[in-house]
């Protein structure tokens, strides 16, 4: 599936072409990255499923990105807004008071 593509080759769903590469690299030959990627894909659509919820979209954006380690492990990679990391950090210290 993958070949030698990047992950930002796949975009932050699995399903576009995001500008954003984000570690992982080229898929080296042996090693099964499809599933690992598939699982984090799965969460990171959940997870940007919760921020819409919690209004971090449009300018206060806040997404979660599939990717894969070079051991062929899934990762979920977290990118932002400023705005969104702003509001993010406000829905946090909400949840458990300031950071120290």
């Amino acid at each position: 599936m993958f070949g030698a593509m990047g992950i930002g080759d796949y975009g932050e769903d699995g399903e576009g072409d995001d500008d954003f590469l984000l570690g992982g690299g080229p898929a080296l030959e042996g090693v099964d990255y499809e599933g690992a990627w598939l699982h984090a894909r799965a969460k990171a659509q959940a997870l940007n499923k919760l921020f819409a919820g919690l209004g971090l979209d449009g300018d206060a954006r806040v997404f979660a990105q599939a990717g894969w380690g070079d051991d062929g492990s899934g990762i979920v990679f977290f990118r932002g807004t400023l705005a969104g990391a702003q509001r993010l950090r406000e829905l946090l210290e909400r949840m458990w008071g300031p950071a120290e």
